[in-house]
């Protein structure tokens, strides 16, 4: 199993006004992985609180004052993962699928890529749907963020977590 120390940083995609979405879930469910009964994350340069994210089969969740947000994490190669993000209330979807492209820079370290997606980025599977960015399949996803972040695309985020 590739080694992955910090994929719930995009939990912040869910938060955000324009994002990377889809119509439906575009993570196979053959690659999902959830090796961790708990993750807990932290944005390094913001001062918020720690987050804690539980397992539930294949799935993370994160209790939110009367709300939930839900991950599940998909490696891409090693060091890097795309996690899906849905916000629950009272455990309907209130939101979602939201797309993070993570990068594992070491253990305990991770930039957060590919989360602020706009309607005016448009590309091969990459569409625009009111102020978002529709990601058609999840393999036009990965190829648009590597092809952006070999040209500097900066990181969103970065952030510490551990695993447990």
């Amino acid at each position: 199993m590739l080694p992955l120390r910090l994929t719930l940083a995009a939990l912040a995609v869910a938060a955000l006004s324009a994002c990377y979405t889809g119509s439906h879930d575009l993570l196979p469910e053959y690659a999902i992985i959830a090796p961790w009964q708990k993750i807990t994350y932290q944005h390094l340069y913001s001062g918020e609180d720690a987050h804690v994210l539980t397992r539930d089969g294949t799935t993370y969740f994160e209790d939110m004052d009367g709300s939930q947000q839900s991950m599940r994490i998909m490696p891409v190669r090693e060091n890097w993962y795309v996690v899906e993000i849905h916000s629950l209330a009272n455990g309907d979807d209130a939101g979602g699928p939201y797309y993070g492209y993570v990068h594992v820079i070491s253990d305990g370290l991770a930039e957060v890529y590919g989360t602020n997606g706009t309607a005016e980025e448009t590309a091969p599977g990459i569409t625009p749907c009111g102020s978002d960015a529709c990601i058609d399949d999840i393999s036009s996803y990965i190829a648009y963020m590597d092809q952006r972040i070999a040209g500097g695309l900066p990181s969103e985020g970065d952030y510490s977590v551990t695993l447990e």
